[in-house]
């Protein structure tokens, strides 16, 4: 319950509305039971042919717990829903709150569906919390008390009945359905899950399942769990309808007990007959209150397996440590690294003793194979990993101490992969800066020589681009990433293999452009396609996580033994 109890502690800003609301649910099956048993004794009342004058008082008490049941209800289901909805935003907002600062790293090891499920269907999940399990306990018990206190006065006996067999109801035909559906939610939210990472997989990579003729292997996966699905809310669904059922069988119970007893009470005068038409209607109306009580077991159970996987997502810790990171406004964009080691895993060192610089508006490339460590260098540039040992400078200041934000503002980055939403090329533009003006966007169009495509289309540069730039050819996403990239107006522009996926001519044009837009930039170029080397200020070679040569290219090309079979290598098309 340990999950359950981190849940309350979220929630507690709507401890006092959530008390509130209780006892507006409270007094509002109170005004049902009242209208019931009043209209129970003036209808018993009037058969007898009362004068009018003794049932005034009653008359004005229908119509009073009718309209006070009317409000009552509306303000109820007013203030509990509300309450849900406040919640369930607060719950959104925590969880992202919360796994923003593991981005990239803390994520990296969740599959994409899994993580759709966690942040969509579990936290959707949580909207039970208060409505389906604090709530109704709360009402069930005011309830029970009341309907004890309330029948005291006319026989304590019955009083005892009622008590006993809301109980019954409320406790243990909940026990007995949580045991034939024993781990029914958890089941539910796991499966649930796997139904939702099979959907991704399948949507995304359905190309490949035809290509490798797998298509038919994972739709019958798919059938199977979507059936499995099926059938576990079929089981929760007849679970409901069998608590109804037997709560139901122990309402008629306890009115079977109460005739019983309260028919020889009448027979010889201690209870009048129209009191036990007043007790047989408040027996009947009092069980309203315990009917949400099964459903509730299972909405627990729900709630805390989505609970536990939320968890286990928040309680990964952040690969960065911000504590000291505070300061802004740096002059020096130099870097600097100093013998920093750093490895994904423990005991598995990736990049080992780095030692470089790179001088503000320098421009340098890193090549090297695939997997010696040229990415992981970025990805300590950017802090999303901190490094084991060593340190990171920017000028005289160490990258941990520099606020997060402000370092990532000042440096950009365009992969081989960059990323496009299923928007339009503006809304994918605007990430990068808001209240863009037409004349910034003209220019940064112009430079990356995309303007006249984009005009050329019939809805120019609101035109759709799909998901991930599907209607993009992998040269105009290369330079709307790299647009991106210049209307952010970072200090240093980081390339990770930007042109790895485009032809001959594309990647000349996307290299000599990138050196236009970069003149008085920082430049980092890393590749493995050892293209134009001459160009750089400097070069720095990689070897299984080591730099192995770092010099001008006049000079490293000739002399650094590992470069040289690098570019022999490429001239015979081995690698």
């Amino acid at each position: 319950m340990k999950e359950f109890i981190r849940l309350l502690k979220i929630a507690e800003n709507f401890k006092w509305i959530m008390a509130f609301t209780a006892l507006i649910g409270f007094l509002t099956i109170g005004s049902s039971i009242g209208l019931l048993m009043v209209s129970a004794w003036l209808i018993a009342k009037a058969a007898l042919h009362t004068p009018l004058a003794f049932l005034q008082v009653s008359v004005v008490g229908v119509r009073f717990f009718g309209i006070s049941r009317g409000v009552l209800r509306y303000s109820e289901r007013l203030l509990s829903h509300n309450t849900t909805f406040k919640l369930l935003a607060k719950f959104r907002v925590w969880f992202y709150e919360a796994i923003e600062p593991l981005a990239p790293a803390g994520l990296a090891k969740f599959r994409s569906g899994d993580l759709l499920a966690r942040i969509v269907a579990d936290v959707e999940n949580l909207e039970h919390i208060y409505i389906r399990i604090i709530y109704p306990p709360i009402v069930a018990v005011g309830i029970i008390l009341l309907m004890y206190f309330i029948f005291g006065f006319f026989s304590p006996i019955i009083s005892i009945i009622i008590v006993i067999t809301l109980l019954l109801a409320g406790i243990f035909v909940p026990i007995f359905t949580k045991r034939i559906g024993r781990n029914l939610g958890k089941q539910l939210v796991e499966t649930r899950t796997k139904l939702n990472i099979l959907t991704i997989d399948l949507t995304q990579g359905l190309t490949e399942l035809i290509v490798f003729n797998e298509r038919e292997k994972f739709e019958k996966e798919y059938k199977r769990t979507s059936r499995k699905l099926n059938y576990l809310q079929f089981k929760m669904f007849f679970i409901d309808g069998l608590n109804e059922s037997l709560i139901t069988l122990v309402m008629n119970i306890s009115l079977l007990f109460t005739m019983i007893y309260a028919i020889p009470e009448v027979t010889i005068g201690n209870l009048t007959g129209i009191n036990l038409a007043v007790l047989i209607v408040g027996t009947m109306s009092a069980f309203e209150a315990v009917l949400p009580i099964p459903t509730m077991i299972h909405n627990l159970e729900t709630s805390i397996s989505s609970g536990k996987r939320i968890f286990e997502i928040i309680d990964e810790k952040s690969t960065i440590d911000e504590t000291e990171s505070k300061k802004e406004n740096i002059s020096d964009f130099s870097i600097k690294f100093n013998d920093v080691n750093f490895g994904y895993e423990q005991n598995k060192i990736v990049l080992k003793n780095a030692n470089f610089e790179i001088k503000r508006n320098e421009k340098v490339v890193i090549v090297g194979q695939s997997g010696s460590g040229k990415s992981t260098i970025i990805n300590l540039l950017f802090r999303f990993w901190d490094v084991n040992s060593g340190k990171i400078l920017f000028g005289n200041e160490n990258v941990k101490s520099i606020n997060l934000d402000y370092l990532r503002s000042k440096v950009a980055i365009v992969s081989q992969n960059s990323h496009f939403f299923n928007g339009t090329i503006l809304q994918n533009l605007q990430l990068a800066k808001d209240n863009l003006t037409e004349v910034e966007i003209q220019s940064v169009l112009e430079k990356v020589k995309i303007i006249d495509k984009i005009n050329s289309l019939p809805e120019k540069i609101n035109t759709w681009v799909g998901e991930n730039g599907i209607k993009l050819s992998g040269g105009e996403k290369q330079r709307l990433a790299i647009a991106r990239m210049l209307l952010k107006d970072a200090e240093i522009l980081v390339f990770d293999e930007p042109t790895a996926n485009l032809d001959s001519l594309n990647e000349k044009s996307i290299f000599e452009m990138i050196f236009e837009v970069s003149a008085n930039k920082t430049l980092i170029f890393i590749t493995h396609r050892l293209l134009n080397l001459e160009k750089f200020d400097k070069i720095l070679v990689m070897k299984d996580g080591e730099i192995i040569g770092n010099g001008i290219p006049s000079e490293i090309i000739k002399t650094n033994s590992h470069l040289i079979k690098l570019l022999e290598s490429q001239n015979q098309h081995i690698w």
